[in-house]
């Protein structure tokens, strides 16, 4: 809907519009160690034999792709987050192992073999990019006792399986890694600064992209279209 209003008056396609091609799978993932921008969503092509997360889904379901036993989730929702939930259901049907973590009982959650109390963002330590900024997400209180972060579930589960070595550093440590870098994007960038001052503004090399800026749209009608005609024929 505020794609629609940003479009209808005009606010398509200009600097400073409302409308926008961030988020999903068109928002660019931001390489701190290359000091890049790739294009895609985080993750979308872990899924062997597919560059498209919600095809991967398929793919797992009908059998098409090297043997996936298990699936572990975290800070993910894909039954209520991606539609089509029965394909889901499905591929969670064929694997042997489920596991969901999360801070609340999920939809998703509901189809697992193992559900995991996740620690909450002010229960934890972390970073996170958010549009140009990199972002120092300070715990404000202790986690509950039987509450585990993402960090220490993966932790635990590499000592457990004999690769503890490669996990031989505190949450405090791991941040420092990820903010290690020669990159002239994060020139000037100190966690300790980061911490003070909760975020640090990305050194862009270029000014953000304007979506459409042609007002040409990749659609059949190249026109920005608000009912689309090709899914009469999926009956929607």
């Amino acid at each position: 809907a505020a794609l629609i209003l940003a479009t209808i008056t005009g606010n398509i396609g200009i600097k400073g519009g409302g409308a926008s091609t961030g988020g999903g799978g068109s928002e660019p993932t931001f390489n701190m160690k290359k000091a890049t921008w790739s294009p895609g969503f985080p993750g979308a092509s872990i899924i062997p034999g597919s560059k498209n997360a919600l095809r991967g889904w398929n793919l797992i379901m009908n059998g098409k792709t090297q043997p996936i036993k298990a699936a572990f989730l975290f800070y993910h929702n894909p039954l209520l987050a991606y539609g089509n939930a029965t394909t889901y259901i499905k591929a969670f049907n064929n694997m042997e192992l489920v596991v969901v973590s999360d801070v609340q009982m999920s939809w998703t959650a509901q189809y697992a073999d193992y559900v995991l109390p996740d620690a909450m963002c002010y229960e934890r330590d972390d970073v996170w990019r958010s549009g140009p900024y990199i972002v120092y997400m300070q715990k404000a209180v202790e986690p509950p006792a039987d509450t585990r972060s993402c960090f220490e579930v993966w932790k635990g589960l590499a000592e457990r399986v004999g690769f503890g070595q490669y996990f031989n550093f505190t949450v405090q440590e791991l941040i420092g890694f990820l903010l290690d870098s020669n990159s002239p994007l994060l020139e000037g960038l100190d966690v300790e600064k980061l911490k003070r001052e909760g975020l640090f503004h990305i050194r862009m090399p270029y000014p953000p992209p304007i979506a459409f800026p042609d007002k040409k749209f990749p659609t059949p009608s190249g026109r920005a279209e608000f009912y689309v005609e090709d899914l009469s024929s999926f009956g929607d």
